[in-house]
């Protein structure tokens, strides 16, 4: 499906999943109602149809990332929440080097998918803040194009702390997705993958 095609389907999270797995479930729903009016129908909205005034409410929440290449993920937006749950705004840095070893290479795989197919993305897992803080999070990440040629290569995410598991050593450094309880594709109106297909994906090889 060309990236121009309208889509009359809502951004809906896979029958496989229900919106309880949220921590938030009515922010999540009103975060997803709020992208499809953006992207308008079509399957995927552009970066300049960000509304800033309508995306207040989540802004300090919100990641803004651009793909650059298979070892290059940077953020080009992080929400304050965010900023100070990292211990830094980490604006301009490659998301990949702060993740675990252990997941770095299936979540390059992951968010590349985002953008290939595109379709979004939503995960729980763990995170260790270098502050000693261990915490099980939830994100949504959702697909943008950019530039004139509309080349989807942006992704836009939500992210909220469900619980603070434990305190661990304070680190050197924070690392995103120490582990991963669980991904579940967002079908933005061109299908998605298979359960398997997604634990394929993660596997790392």
């Amino acid at each position: 499906m060309p990236l121009e095609a309208r889509s009359n389907q809502s951004a809906v999270l896979d029958a496989r999943t229900s919106l309880e797995k949220s921590a938030a479930p009515g922010r999540l729903r009103a975060f997803l109602d709020l992208y499809d009016e953006m992207r308008d129908g079509r399957l995927v909205p552009h970066r300049n149809d960000l509304d800033l005034r309508k995306l207040s409410a989540f802004l300090t929440d919100l990641t803004l990332m651009e793909i650059e290449d298979d070892a290059t993920i940077t953020y080009r937006l992080m929400g304050s929440d965010v900023a100070e749950r990292m211990g830094a705004d980490l604006t301009g840095r490659n998301f990949l080097e702060f993740l675990s070893a252990k997941e770095r290479r299936g979540t390059a795989r992951a968010m590349d998918l985002i953008v290939s197919r595109p379709l979004g993305l939503f995960s729980i897992y763990l995170n260790q803040y270098a502050r000693g803080v261990l915490s099980r999070n939830e994100s949504i990440m959702l697909p943008l194009s950019a530039g004139d040629d509309d080349k989807v290569t942006q992704i836009i995410g939500l992210h909220l702390v469900q619980t603070t598991v434990n305190y661990a050593t304070v680190g050197d450094n924070t690392i995103i997705a120490a582990d991963t309880f669980g991904t579940e594709p967002v079908d933005l109106g061109n299908g998605v993958p298979t359960a398997d297909e997604i634990a394929r994906l993660r596997a790392v090889s």
